[in-house]
């Protein structure tokens, strides 16, 4: 889910960089450094991955709770299966692992779009406005 997730930041980034070439190019023309513009764009691929993990993780614990509150009974209970309801066990190295990958994976994400926007010629991006 984390890599959809990174594709979908891939693909928001790249649409904005598109629609904000004017604007990319007026900073560019202004003596903002390729370096400047690649910040601005991971920084708000970072706030939307930043948004999404958080969310993803307080709705994730929340059904944690709910299944450790009313656990879930397995169909064929212990006839079938060694165990009678529907295991639920978080451990804070765990959720710890993850958030660090989702975070990373955000990352990567936006650097490919931010390295296309730092890059833009601002005659070009100016050009037809």
């Amino acid at each position: 889910m984390v890599v959809v997730a990174a594709f979908n930041i891939v693909s928001t980034l790249i649409m904005v960089v598109m629609e904000k070439q004017k604007e990319i190019g007026i900073l560019k023309s202004l003596g903002s450094t390729r370096r400047g513009i690649l910040k601005i764009f991971v920084y708000q691929g970072m706030l939307i991955g930043l948004v999404g993990t958080v969310t993803g993780f307080v709705l994730g614990l929340g059904v944690c709770w709910f299944i450790h509150v009313h656990p879930i009974h397995i169909p064929g209970g212990g006839s079938v299966y060694y165990i009678e309801n529907l295991p639920v066990m978080v451990k804070g190295s765990d959720l710890g692992m993850i958030f660090g990958l989702s975070l990373l994976v955000c990352y990567l994400a936006t650097l490919y779009p931010a390295w296309q926007a730092g890059r833009m010629d601002p005659v070009e991006a100016i050009r037809y406005e």
